[in-house]
């Protein structure tokens, strides 16, 4: 197995970076109990993919479209003061490689794979190219995120209980300056939330083919979607704990 970085280095800063677990299941009846914050140089990296997942397909032919997609979106939200309505465009996207990129770096994370999972079968075939939009149900998410803290959330379960029937099946990655989530919907829930754009009804089996996107400013997503719930919802995590990874600041103590 090979080492990938969970996000790409093109979208990370150097540096140091604090990981802290989140969702994580429960300590009860483990020997080995393992820490809930650690220090990592240059991001999160797992030693989960083969080399020719990780170097010819990741490297070398889908991450370029996901870094070039957020490098040209970190440009418009740098300078939002000098745009002169609250949105921009984007053209000549390949957002069939944005989500494949993203797929794949989700299916890394996974440090034990989970073979008979429906979610993650849909999930694989769609990396390796074996199916080239996902099945009806599921829904592909995008949004603005301009936050500097990167996180990963996989098979987080969300629960409107004013509708006990509906759930959402949710793996998120989140990392300056856009989020993506991959849903499978069930029962029809209502995303109780404003800004998503929904990018299920667009992918095809044309990898290079470019789209326009416009991005509003307004309207933003909340920070802690998807992990944390509604005020008339809960959040159900499944064995895989989910991560946020932040940049390491030293703290200087003074002596006054």
């Amino acid at each position: 197995m090979t080492e990938d970085h969970i996000f790409p280095q093109g979208m990370t800063p150097p540096g140091a970076r604090i990981i802290s677990n989140y969702l994580k299941e429960s300590e009860k009846g483990r020997r080995k109990v393992p820490r809930s914050t650690r220090l990592a140089q240059n991001g999160l990296k797992k030693k989960t993919l083969c080399s020719r997942c990780n170097n010819n397909l990741l490297g070398a032919k889908l991450d370029p479209s996901l870094i070039a997609f957020c490098n040209e979106i970190d440009v418009h939200v740098r300078n939002k003061y000098l745009l002169p309505n609250q949105y921009f465009n984007l053209e000549g996207v390949k957002l069939n490689k944005v989500i494949r990129a993203v797929v794949g770096h989700l299916l890394a994370y996974d440090d034990s794979p989970k073979v008979r999972s429906p979610f993650l079968k849909v999930l694989r075939r769609y990396f390796w190219g074996q199916i080239k939009v996902f099945p009806t149900g599921y829904d592909v998410l995008f949004w603005l995120y301009p936050n500097n803290e990167q996180a990963v959330f996989r098979d987080i379960f969300i629960v409107d209980w004013a509708k006990v029937e509906s759930m959402l099946w949710v793996s998120a990655y989140k990392a300056y300056p856009v989020g993506f989530a991959i849903c499978q919907n069930s029962g029809g829930y209502k995303y109780p939330v404003q800004g998503f754009i929904n990018l299920s009804s667009v992918l095809n089996d044309n990898e290079d083919q470019g789209y326009k996107i416009r991005i509003s400013l307004n309207g933003l997503v909340p920070l802690r979607w998807p992990e944390a719930p509604a005020s008339n919802g809960a959040i159900l995590s499944s064995g895989n704990p989910g991560v946020q990874v932040n940049p390491y600041v030293k703290r200087i103590s003074y002596p006054y």
